[in-house]
């Protein structure tokens, strides 16, 4: 980790420079912070080391820069001190310590964060509500959704390989982050089994145990590759045999995204039989909010960023993926559906909060069609729905984001055109 060092210095200090005559030795005790002090040839300086002022051997090695100043320091503090600004990377982000990269946005448990520059100096800062952007709004209502649900007690067996890697427990928590936010695990439930393997060895028996009548096609499709997750209607698998399964987005995301297919089975009352379903809804949302409770899931607070980062240079549009058809499924185009159909979804919950996708699936579960469902919460039919979010994913895209003013004016003059 990446630490800045910076030294604060009063200009008495500057000017009227202390010097010791006897002879010091490294660590024994000084008078006044910053004095110096040389003595056979090497010179000291006096600082704080925890209660204790005590002579340090300084440096040959490196110059000494112009002092700078510190935002934080008040005239209350100490005249002469030393700061330091550690700085963390968007996927450990913490507010207050530095940043790299200004306008990139995060989310964390405290809420949605950006890299800004105050008194000089880019810091991780939180985004006041009034100040939201697209994604900072969205990710603020997926946070008071996740963080006003009760902890504990879900209705998930969650059965893991004693020899799978250390991440596997990263999706077992990744899966009860997920039950925690949408709430369709409650204790009483219907329990869910959840395999979690790196082995293909390990896989059979499991199967077995829980009565897959797709077992041999569920085997071939791990064996033909070493990244795989899905819910197959009353279990999830998770089977990583390859250490390239756990480094991009795709991984961080998974389990979250897993377990809300599940919670948009139960609350669109699938779960017992097929209903419509808009693909780019459907994917979409599983990782969006995959990406956002990315931070709540020990798998990093940038996870957004690396969504829009994938949008780059992509040619599918939103309404592409609007027609529940087995074209779009086994169209080469597919893969685009998770960066597309994140951010697009990111701009649709911006706009009604959890509370317009919850109306969405509640219409759904209640007999409505996928054109009735979107227009009763979002006042659009799907395509227009997605020709307007379609927009704000090309302008992100573009690295030219729409700003929260922009997409609530498109969405007002799409409802009335």
């Amino acid at each position: 980790m990446k630490r800045i060092a910076i030294i604060a210095l009063t200009a008495s200090a500057l000017l009227f420079p202390e010097s010791a005559e006897a002879a010091v030795k490294a660590g024994q005790i000084c008078k006044k912070i910053n004095q110096s002090a040389t003595s056979n040839g090497k010179k000291f300086t006096c600082i704080k080391s925890g209660k204790k002022l005590i002579w340090k051997l300084a440096s040959a090695s490196k110059a000494v820069d112009a002092p700078l100043k510190l935002p934080t320091v008040s005239a209350e503090e100490p005249k002469a001190q030393e700061r330091q600004l550690e700085v963390t990377s968007s996927a450990a982000a913490k507010v207050g310590t530095g940043c790299s990269f200004l306008g990139t946005h995060v989310g964390l448990l405290e809420g949605p964060a950006q890299c800004k520059e105050v008194n000089g100096f880019r810091i991780w800062s939180l985004i006041a509500k009034e100040n939201d952007s697209v994604a900072s709004r969205a990710y603020r209502y997926v946070l008071e959704k996740y963080l006003a649900a009760p902890e504990g007690n879900l209705s998930i067996d969650i059965r893991l390989d004693p020899n799978m890697p250390p991440l596997g427990k990263t999706i077992e928590k990744g899966l009860n982050v997920g039950a925690r936010f949408w709430g369709t695990s409650p204790i009483g439930s219907p329990t869910v089994p959840a395999l979690i393997s790196a082995d293909l060895n390990w896989w059979p028996a499991q199967l077995d145990a829980i009565n897959d009548n797709d077992k041999e096609s569920n085997l071939k499709r791990f064996a033909a590759s070493p990244c795989q997750a899905g819910f197959h209607g009353r279990f999830w698998t998770f089977a990583f045999r390859d250490p390239t399964c756990f480094t991009n987005v795709g991984f961080k995301q998974v389990a979250v995204h897993e377990y809300t297919h599940y919670a948009q089975a139960v609350l669109a009352g699938t779960s017992t039989g097929q209903k419509p379903r808009v693909p780019w809804m459907e994917e979409g949302l599983a990782s969006f909010v995959g990406g956002a409770l990315g931070t709540a899931s020990d798998m990093g607070s940038d996870l957004r960023s690396n969504w829009a980062s994938d949008l780059r240079g992509n040619l599918v549009s939103v309404d592409f993926f609007s027609k529940d058809e087995r074209s779009v499924y086994e169209s080469p185009k597919w893969g685009s559906i998770y960066p597309v159909g994140a951010i697009a979804t990111e701009g649709l919950v911006a706009l009604i909060g959890m509370d317009g996708v919850l109306k969405y699936y509640s219409g759904i579960k209640e007999g409505l069609s996928t054109d009735q469902a979107m227009a009763n919460a979002f006042g659009l039919s799907v395509s227009k729905a997605a020709k307007l979010l379609d927009g704000y994913v090309t302008s992100v895209s573009s690295m030219s984001e729409w700003s929260l003013a922009k997409l609530q004016s498109e969405w007002e003059s799409a409802k009335k055109s």
